[in-house]
């Protein structure tokens, strides 16, 4: 089993620095994780309903999640994970408000990556470390 499921796009330049961000941080911590990026092949109209099984089974099997907000696929993971009860660290690196349903469903929303690896740090030694948003939500 993975420590941290990576929820995060690559799909732009934005959603790349996210993810490369995100996977420094679990590496400088010793942490494992499941990136899909680096774990999935060529998503073909063939491959979809594998890799769609695997990233599942992976947020199932996880011990935390770290999720890009930016990307919808990521934050229709966090979803999931939130039903299955992982705890959920957010990566928010914009100025704009973020939404409730999203400050409100994790356990912390990193807008640095001086926050993200203490947020990490805290949820890797405590499963219940929670930390307030300072930033506006709507």
């Amino acid at each position: 089993m993975k420590n941290c499921y990576i929820a995060a796009g690559w799909f732009n330049p934005e959603l790349l620095k996210d993810l490369t961000d995100i996977k420094e941080v679990l590496d400088e911590l010793g942490l494992t994780y499941y990136s899909p990026k680096d774990e999935q092949g060529d998503l073909t109209k063939e491959t979809a309903q594998s890799i769609f099984c695997e990233d599942v089974d992976q947020i199932e099997n996880c011990e935390f999640m770290v999720v890009s907000v930016k990307d919808v696929g990521a934050v229709w993971e966090a979803g999931y994970g939130f039903a299955h009860l992982k705890p959920i660290i957010y990566y928010w690196t914009s100025k704009e408000t973020l939404n409730m349903m999203i400050e409100k469903s994790g356990q912390a929303v990193a807008t640095t990556r001086e926050e993200l690896k203490e947020y990490i740090s805290g949820i890797h030694k405590n499963k219940y470390f929670y930390k307030s948003f300072k930033g506006n939500i709507h």
